[in-house]
Parts: C-alpha cells; sequence; structure tokens
C-alpha cells in the first residue's frame, strides 16, 4: 500500500484537472442537501458533510441499463470523490454478487473503469452504526485511494493497482508523508467514538434472526408501519436486486434491459401462475432482515448493510432499521 500526503489547496487543483481528463463525481450542496453528482466545477464540491442523501452505487449500478449497450468500455474514465467508507464497503459487496458464479460483463466493464476515491469519516453523523456492520467510519483494505483529514491536509493511502496509476498522474500535487503525519492520522482515527445509541452486537443479531428468536409480533409491528414504497432498498448502496426485461426499441432494435427492483414490492416474489411465497409485509420484512445480516455474511462474508443509516432518512413510515436492529440483538 502506497502512503502520501496532499494538501488541501493541491487537492482542489488535482479534483479540477480530473475534471478535464475524467467524468467526476463528488458531493456537491445544490439545494440544502447533499447530493452526489456529475461535477463541471471543482469549487462547487463540499468536504465537510456527514454523508450524502445518495450514494455512489447511482454510476456503479444504474436505475435502468440496456445489457447489450453497455457492455463496453466508458468513453472517459470515470472518478468518484467523497465517498464515504460505507459506499466504499458497499459497492466491495456488490462487485463480490456480481462476480458470485460468472463475471457481470455489463457491470464490470463499468466498475472496471471506475476509480473511488474515499473520504474518512471524522466523526459520527446522527444516523450512522458502520462500526457495528464493520462499515467504517475508515477502511482498511477494499479501496483504490482513502483519504483522512489531519488539519493542513489528507493522509492519502493507495490499494490499488488504478490508484497507482492515478497517483503517477497527477504525482506533482501529491507528496511524500513522514511518520508524523501517519500518527495523526491514526489519532485522528482512534478518536472516532462510535455513540452508544448506534451499537449492536451482529453476531447476536446474526444468531436471533438465523434461530428465529424475534416473535411474529415484532414483524407485524414492522409491517404495519412499512409502505412498501421501495425507498429504503433503491437508497440503499448495497442492494443489488434487478429485473430484466425485452423492450422495443424501434422495428428494427430490441434493448434488454436491467432495473433496479426492490423486495419489497409485492410482485418481487410472484411467480407464473401468480403464486407468491412471499406474499405479506410482514414475510418481506423477515426476508429483508434475513438476507441482509444472515444470509450475506455467509455468502460474502460481509453484512448487506454497511451502517450509512439512509434507510432511517427516507422511510415515510418510520421503519427504524437501526432501531429494529437493537431490538433484534436483544432478544435471547
Amino acid at each position: 500500500m502506497l502512503e502520501k500526503y496532499i494538501s488541501k489547496q493541491n487537492l482542489k487543483k488535482l479534483l479540477g484537472r480530473v475534471i478535464k481528463n475524467s467524468t467526476l463525481v463528488a458531493p456537491v450542496r445544490p439545494y440544502g442537501e447533499v447530493l452526489f453528482e456529475d461535477v463541471k466545477f471543482a469549487d462547487s464540491i463540499v468536504f465537510d458533510f456527514e454523508n450524502a442523501l445518495n450514494s455512489p452505487k447511482d454510476w456503479v449500478l444504474l436505475n435502468d441499463e440496456d445489457l447489450l449497450e453497455t457492455a463496453s468500455p466508458q468513453k472517459k474514465p470515470l472518478v468518484i470523490f467523497g465517498a464515504r467508507a460505507c459506499d466504499t464497503k458497499a459497492i466491495g459487496l456488490l462487485d463480490k454478487f456480481f462476480a458470485r458464479t460468472f463475471k457481470d460483463p455489463a457491470y464490470f466493464k463499468k466498475r472496471d473503469s471506475i476509480l473511488i476515491i474515499t473520504l474518512a469519516c471524522e466523526n459520527y453523523g446522527r444516523n450512522c452504526f458502520c462500526g457495528s456492520v464493520d462499515g467504517g467510519p475508515y477502511l482498511t483494505d477494499g479501496f483504490d485511494i482513502q483519504l483522512t483529514d489531519i488539519g493542513e491536509g489528507y493522509f492519502l493511502e493507495a490499494a490499488s493497482k488504478k490508484a497507482e496509476g492515478f497517483i503517477k498522474r497527477y504525482s506533482g500535487l501529491i507528496k511524500n508523508t513522514g511518520a508524523a503525519q501517519k500518527k495523526l492520522k491514526e489519532d485522528n482515527i482512534k478518536n472516532i467514538k462510535q455513540p452508544e445509541e448506534a451499537r449492536f452486537s451482529l453476531e447476536n443479531v446474526y444468531k436471533n434472526i438465523g434461530e428465529e428468536k424475534a416473535p411474529d409480533a415484532f414483524w407485524k409491528d414492522l409491517a404495519q408501519r412499512c409502505q412498501s414504497c421501495g425507498g429504503c432498498l433503491l437508497i440503499c448502496p448495497a442492494c443489488s436486486c434487478f429485473y430484466v426485461t425485452d423492450k422495443k426499441i424501434s422495428a428494427k432494435k430490441i434493448a434488454r434491459m436491467r432495473s433496479l427492483d426492490a423486495c419489497y414490492y409485492e410482485g418481487f416474489s410472484r411467480m407464473a401462475g401468480g403464486y407468491n411465497p412471499v406474499a405479506t409485509r410482514s414475510l418481506m420484512m423477515r426476508r429483508k432482515f434475513y438476507h441482509k445480516l444472515v444470509q450475506q455474511l455467509d455468502e460474502f462474508n460481509q453484512a448487506g448493510c454497511t451502517g450509512c443509516g439512509r434507510c432511517n432518512e427516507i422511510c415515510p413510515g418510520n421503519v427504524n432499521w437501526l432501531e429494529s436492529i437493537k431490538r433484534i440483538d436483544k432478544y435471547v
């Protein structure tokens, strides 16, 4: 792993140059909320924020994509700047999902041309619980570049071949680092304290869901509040459910479209003939918790939740994901 240093002034210069050479996605604050968007000017990028309302997944796994048309490399390389640890960790899970039986060509042709610059967190946001699911606030592996704020600049870590090439290209703005700067980075990480209300035992949750310790009344309580809007799943940086349809574009062209789906939709599990093995909201709730907190741990050694807290931000029914997990944690 390469360890370097970049001043805050030079980082802005670097991002300005990236805009000229690549497509840059970064956090901006256009309407009061922080959002990831395509950026044309480095001055519009925000650095001091908890997390963006949307996630970088929007550029990695598109809401609608033609599997035949997109199975070719992007014309310009894509750089995503400012991803929090939870989002980078989630994209790592998507990588595992789309390579589990074979490498999905449409996904990886796009993904392989994307470089992600992770911005390590300085504290926990109001809805964050990444520390309880090994989603952050700082990564030890699985990233391209990670920046940690150490005052006048950032401690830079590069952990991929793409990152090494990127650093070489912009080497005039990136400097060598020393022991004092590394100690600042390590001290800053140690000083990040997870709030007590964001703590739970993932091991207990895994065990209690697998052994069905939560009573039916628990799932029915969540189901009564859930609107089945799918918002929590579509905004989740780690969800990967999709469906495929063939769409007639013209008399001579058919598009094979992959579109995002959500397991809270009534038709998600409906089979031919109309039979639905997961027909009620309480069963949908149970399936989601099992999939994210048991099944994906078994399959990928990683929870299907990285603790970003966006689902709590967007839910109109106050189905609080964190509080629900904490309730499961306490069942014995």
